[in-house]
């Protein structure tokens, strides 16, 4: 028996579980959201590591990483918004000052 979330009719679902455009669009911006916080926390953490970087070398790939982060965050807002969602502003906020807070 397969299980997960299907959008076609075709594929064998539990209980006949197929999900309308709509749930399918939910779904997948959800799934969008929690990547973002993810990327979201890899650019923290490079930003924050940089100022504990010892050598130029060091500095330079976790500024790169950051950059590379934050151009993937800006693709993946794009296609939250494609899905029909709204990213999550206050979320990243809110985590970073609880984070800063654990130092």
């Amino acid at each position: 028996m397969t299980t997960g979330i299907s959008r076609r009719s075709n594929d064998v679902e539990p209980e006949g579980a197929i999900l309308s455009d709509y749930q399918w669009h939910r779904h997948y911006a959800g799934a969008a959201r929690t990547v973002l916080d993810l990327t979201n926390t890899e650019i923290w953490v490079a930003e924050t590591r940089v100022s504990q970087a010892r050598t130029e070398a060091v500095r330079r790939e976790l500024s790169q990483n950051a950059a590379n982060g934050r151009a993937r965050a800006e693709a993946i807002e794009t296609a939250i918004r494609d899905l029909g969602g709204l990213p999550d502003v206050v979320g990243p906020l809110l985590g970073r000052a609880a984070a800063a807070a654990k130092r």
